[in-house]
This record gives structure tokens, sequence and C-alpha cells, in this order.
């Protein structure tokens, strides 16, 4: 079965369009993806039940598992996160007095190399 979270709208609706009964029904889908973070077709109350139901035998909705989180000194924290597909990624939420930034790999791997980052050392990967 085929995840449709961390698609872009365009892919979840190719992966949709022969799935459904109306020409509108893929943009509806990406759109509980991704603008509503759905979690699970029966949240998508606007399709009609039966076709919730065939979309669910053909799709997931899988975010990814939290596997590691690691505290440092300063504060800040590392979070590993593990895709359905086997491939981990990596986050740091970096605390600035009141303010936090939270930096997220949305490659497996990346170019951008910080040192501080496990993703930057493996080198450029998939998106």
């Amino acid at each position: 079965m085929s995840n449709l979270v961390g698609k872009t709208s365009e892919a979840i609706q190719d992966l949709v369009a022969p799935q459904v009964d109306r020409d509108f029904r893929p943009a509806q889908v990406a759109g509980w993806v991704i603008e509503r973070n759905a979690a699970g077709f029966d949240e998508m109350t606007d399709l009609p039940k039966d076709l919730r139901r065939h979309l669910a035998s053909l799709f997931v909705l899988n975010e990814p598992d939290v596997v590691e989180i690691i505290t440092s000194a300063d504060g800040s924290r590392k979070y590993l996160f593990a895709c359905d597909d086997g491939v981990a990624v990596e986050g740091v939420a970096m605390l600035e007095g009141a303010k936090a930034t939270f930096c997220l790999s949305t490659q497996a791997g990346c170019a951008v190399g910080c040192t501080f980052c496990v993703t930057g050392a493996l080198g450029a990967g998939r998106n």
C-alpha cells in the first residue's frame, strides 16, 4: 500500500485519480492529506463512505515515527524520525531565549553538511 503522507499534492492526485468517481476527488483527497493533516480516511467526511473504504484498502496515511530524542547541554533537542519505507530523517529544535527554531531535514540525506547533523553527514539523498 502506498503512503500518501509526504507526497506532493500533484503526486497524491495522480495516485488517487484512477480510484475515484469524480474529477474533483483527487484534489479533495490531497487537501485532506496536506492541508487538513487527516490521520485516516474516515476523517474525510465529505467523501462517500464506500470511497473512503476503497481508498483505505489501497493507501495509508502514516506519519514518521519518533525513534529517538537526544537533549544536548545547551537545551537543543535532536529528533530521529523513521519513515515507513525504512529511511530515517533528522530534526533539531534549538532554543534562543523565548524563541525556538526547528530544523527538519526533508531529505533522506542532505547536501548542506551541518556539523551537528547526522543527516548532513550522509550527503545528498532523496526528497
